[in-house]
């Protein structure tokens, strides 16, 4: 990522993937993900100038389950559940506050040709993520989506609605 001033920004990140062989069309996998600041980053005056918390000195560890698979012969499903921690949290638990979840249905009508989605996503008010370029904490989001193939796949016409409800210390929009 390009950091506010032009440079890119430089982490150190890791990640362990673990994908399990899928049984009768089900797949679940792990991931383990560490990210944090290098030391160049970190020796920086910018850097010592611009953050003031110095938990953020403390790599964030996440620990993510994907799971997809049918449940019938048209409708998929896919989750993942994912929650971060830091070395100074006292209280290790999962709980809706440091947790991020994103659950999709898909639904496919052969026959006519046409697809639904429902979609639904929460990220917690302390779940942190440092390689988005963006801060996404205390996010409700809830998608629905129909698309329709015509003219034998010469046409794709699709219609989304999404509804997104962030909250902040002070307000909710």
């Amino acid at each position: 990522y390009v950091s506010r001033d032009g440079y890119v920004d430089r982490y150190n990140s890791s990640m362990l993937k673990f994908d399990f062989k899928p049984v009768f069309e089900q797949k679940i996998g792990l991931i383990y993900y560490i990210n944090s600041p290098t030391k160049q980053v970190f020796q920086s005056d910018k850097f010592k100038k611009d953050v003031s918390i110095p938990t953020f000195i403390e790599p964030v560890h996440i620990i993510s389950i994907n799971y997809e698979g049918k449940i019938l012969s048209n409708l998929n499903f896919h989750s993942e559940g994912a929650a971060s921690f830091k070395k100074s949290e006292k209280a290790k638990d999962v709980n809706k506050d440091n947790t991020a979840i994103v659950s999709t249905l898909d639904y496919l009508i052969p026959r006519i040709a046409t697809s639904f989605m429902l979609e639904w996503e929460h990220i917690g008010k302390t779940f942190e993520n440092n390689s988005l370029p963006y801060i996404r904490n205390s996010t409700e989001r809830y998608s629905l989506a129909g698309k329709k193939t015509l003219f034998k796949s010469f046409l794709n016409v699709g219609v989304q609605y999404n509804f997104i409800r962030q909250s902040t210390f002070t307000t909710t929009g």
